[in-house]
């Protein structure tokens, strides 16, 4: 039978060589946008804490109106 003693093709060698370009490439890209999101996520988390510190503020003082 000919697809049983069938070897991994050049294609297939090929292809793996560009995946494992293509996943270093990636990996390198997403590190970087990783690293930046951090900054950007600590700026945007004291912010968020600050907001829901207002909010639970707010929330405190309409329950404290309410008789």
């Amino acid at each position: 039978m000919p697809w049983k003693k069938r070897q991994p093709g050049r294609k297939c060698l090929q292809f793996q060589e560009i995946m494992n370009k293509w996943w270093k490439v990636v990996m390198t890209k997403m590190l970087n946008v990783l690293l930046i999101h951090q900054e950007i996520s600590l700026t945007l988390r004291t912010m968020l804490h600050l907001t829901n510190f207002q909010m639970t503020l707010w929330i405190i003082q309409r329950i404290r109106t309410f008789p």
